[in-house]
């Protein structure tokens, strides 16, 4: 049987190899070169990233305006709430609203319940769509799980000031 001395040595000794194999690189060489998606250290290029994915891209403010800012978002991360509710509506004052950055939300769903959440946001009319991003942020802890709950999903939706319904996909 094994004492908790021996095994809390031999996780450390174990993370101390591992970690090794991460200096330098982690025996990735530098000489790798750059691909048509990356520049010359490697790094996507703006071009790359500005390009939307199949489903098109959710963009808020300005079409032109001089900085761009792209979150990638999961509707069940608590981090993506927690800025949604405290942080955003100060950028959206201060910078979307006065044409000074153009907002993107690309969804980054984490877990089923985040894909179903994502893809009911899609369904919503896209005047609508950020307030029912919203409202499922704000309303995380009723609709998620280690399981999708679709009639949690729906009631979120009811929640909004008109019943959308006819928005939500059939399989729910």
């Amino acid at each position: 049987m094994l004492s908790r001395r021996i095994a809390i040595s031999g996780l450390l000794a174990l993370s101390v190899i591992l970690l090794a194999g991460c200096q330098a690189g982690g025996g990735v060489t530098g000489d790798t070169a750059p691909t048509a998606f990356s520049g010359e250290d490697g790094a996507p290029t703006p071009a790359e990233l500005m390009k939307q994915g199949p489903l098109g891209d959710k963009a808020f403010g300005k079409a032109g305006a001089p900085v761009t800012v792209i979150e990638y978002a999961s509707l069940t991360c608590r981090y993506c709430r927690q800025f949604h509710l405290t942080t955003y509506p100060k950028l959206k004052k201060a910078y979307i609203d006065t044409g000074k950055v153009r907002y993107i939300i690309r969804e980054f769903p984490i877990g089923r319940s985040a894909a179903a959440a994502a893809i009911v946001t899609r369904c919503a009319p896209a005047k609508d769509y950020l307030q029912l991003y919203d409202k499922y942020l704000v309303n995380q802890k009723q609709w998620t799980g280690q399981e999708v709950r679709p009639n949690a999903l729906v009631n979120v939706v009811l929640q909004m000031n008109y019943i959308m319904k006819s928005y939500v996909p059939e399989v729910f």
